[in-house]
């Protein structure tokens, strides 16, 4: 049996590579927070990213909405990830 701590390590992770190459400049470090859940089928639907710059909003949604994971979280359970884009 996998721990609740695990299956968000994992989710992370796996979200984490999906945005691995983002296609803007960073002039600085900054951190966005992302809201989502999982469809029936598994696929992550992107619910609210905290930024105002329409280029990483678009980024983010292109790269994960819609995209099954390995192993996704409980369906319909709202999640919040911090993340980081580090300054390229």
């Amino acid at each position: 049996d996998v721990s609740p701590d695990e299956t968000a390590k994992d989710v992370r992770s796996q979200i984490v590579s999906l945005l691995d190459n983002p296609e803007f400049a960073a002039e600085r470090d900054f951190s966005v927070e992302v809201k989502f859940t999982f469809s029936s089928e598994g696929e992550i639907v992107v619910l609210d990213v905290n930024s105002s710059r329409k280029d990483v909003l678009n980024y983010i949604r292109e790269h994960i909405n819609y995209k099954k994971l390995e192993n996704p979280g409980v369906r319909n359970r709202i999640y919040t990830m911090p993340l980081t884009i580090e300054k390229a």
